[in-house]
């Protein structure tokens, strides 16, 4: 696990992670030797891995759940991202979200799973997941 936050001090609240999947998708794995992969992302606090799709919309499941559906998703690693304030933070966050990401605005390409745990992550931590992980 690598830490994202700036001076390598780990601040007080609880910890956020961005779990990130390589997607078995044709020519992914070029793509991920080039640094143009294709990912599916999610986020972790308190044991939960909250994330974002087609069909669901906002849920959560246990960390690294993604990675246990074969041909779909193999997880990559996980960066911690700081730290929320607590988890009834974490709370209202996924609750403002909700409005914001409804499974029915799902997009592939405009509104995904990178998206939104790019708000969730800005959310708790006042900083944006990594850009590599989301090109769209």
């Amino acid at each position: 696990m690598r830490a994202l936050w700036p001076g390598g001090r780990q601040p007080a609240g609880v910890t956020v992670k961005l779990n990130v999947y390589d997607l078995d998708s044709p020519g992914n794995e070029f793509l991920s030797a080039l640094g143009l992969g294709l990912y599916h992302t999610g986020v972790e606090v308190d044991g939960r891995e909250y994330s974002y799709g087609a069909g669901y919309g906002i849920g959560d499941a246990r960390p690294r759940s993604a990675a246990q559906n074969p041909g779909v998703a193999r997880f990559r690693g996980s960066y911690v991202m700081g730290q929320a304030e607590s988890l009834q933070a974490l709370g209202r966050a996924v609750d403002e979200l909700r409005g914001r990401f409804p499974a029915s605005a799902y997009d592939l390409v405009q509104r995904n799973c990178n998206h939104f745990t790019d708000a969730l992550v800005f959310a708790l931590c006042g900083r944006h997941t990594p850009g590599w992980v989301n090109r769209a």
